[in-house]
C-alpha cells in the first residue's frame, strides 16, 4: 500500500501545495459483506483527503475477462493521474503478482493475471516466467 499512496501524492509545480488523487475501485466482492468497505477503510487510513469513486463491485465472481472489458470503457473519464484498483482473481490469497503500470498517464494496480491484457493491447507473461529480480512490483510506462 506505501506504493499506492508515492503514486497518489502529486507536487502541483504552481503552487507547491501537495494534492491527492482520485482512485477506482473495480472488484467481484458483491455489496453482501464487509470487503469493499474495509479496503475503502485501508485506503482512507493511508490517504484521507483521497476520493475513492467504485465503479462495480459486481462482477461475476473470479470472471478475469468481463473486468477486463470494463477497465477500457471508464478509465478515460478520468483525469489523469487517476489510480484505478483492480481486484478480480480466482487466485486470490495466493502468492500472485501485483501489477503497477503507468498506462496514459493513469495508474492501473492489479493482479498478474490478464485483466490489463485489453487495456494494453499486449501480452504479459506471468511472474513465473519473469526473473525473480522483477516478481514483486513490475511497472512498465506504456504509451
Amino acid at each position: 500500500m506505501k506504493i499506492l499512496v508515492f503514486m497518489l501524492a502529486t507536487r502541483n509545480s504552481q503552487h507547491g501545495t501537495l494534492s491527492m488523487s482520485i482512485i477506482t475501485f473495480l472488484s467481484d466482492f458483491g455489496t453482501d459483506d464487509e470487503y469493499v468497505g474495509v479496503m475503502k477503510g485501508v485506503m482512507l487510513s493511508i490517504c484521507p483527503a483521497v476520493s475513492i469513486v467504485d465503479i462495480t463491485h459486481r462482477i461475476d465472481p473470479q470472471d478475469i475477462q468481463q473486468a477486463a472489458y470494463l477497465i477500457p470503457s471508464y478509465y478515460h473519464f478520468f483525469p489523469a493521474g487517476t489510480v484505478h484498483i483492480v481486484v478480480v482473481d480466482p487466485g486470490v490469497g495466493s502468492q500472485r503478482s501485483i501489477l503497477a503500470v503507468d498506462h496514459r498517464k493513469h495508474f492501473f494496480i492489479a493482479p498478474d493475471n490478464g485483466v490489463l491484457t485489453l487495456l494494453l493491447g499486449i501480452f504479459l507473461l506471468p511472474s513465473e516466467h519473469m526473473s525473480a529480480a522483477t516478481q514483486n512490483w513490475m511497472s512498465w510506462e506504456l504509451e
